[in-house]
């Protein structure tokens, strides 16, 4: 369950960014940062670990979001 929400967190923030800045770049770029500043986080936690599966699972997100993001910003521009 844990890669869910990994996945959902990459996917939200990358839909917002790529929305907003009209690029994939945006959105993959801040799913990517988020994700790995949180596994560096837990890896400084007594009794965790760096995970490159959230860390994936979070990227994962990220690319599905920015496309659908992109994808909305795109159509809501197009028809103001």
């Amino acid at each position: 369950m844990d890669k869910v929400y990994h996945f959902v967190a990459g996917f939200v923030l990358a839909f917002l960014f790529s929305a907003y800045f009209l690029t994939l770049e945006a959105g993959i770029g801040i799913a990517m940062l988020a994700g790995l500043v949180k596994e560096i986080y837990d890896s400084k936690q007594e009794g965790n670990k760096f995970d490159t599966i959230d860390l994936l699972a979070t990227i994962l997100g990220g690319g599905a979001g920015a496309i659908c993001g992109l994808w909305i910003g795109i159509n809501i521009l197009s028809n103001l």
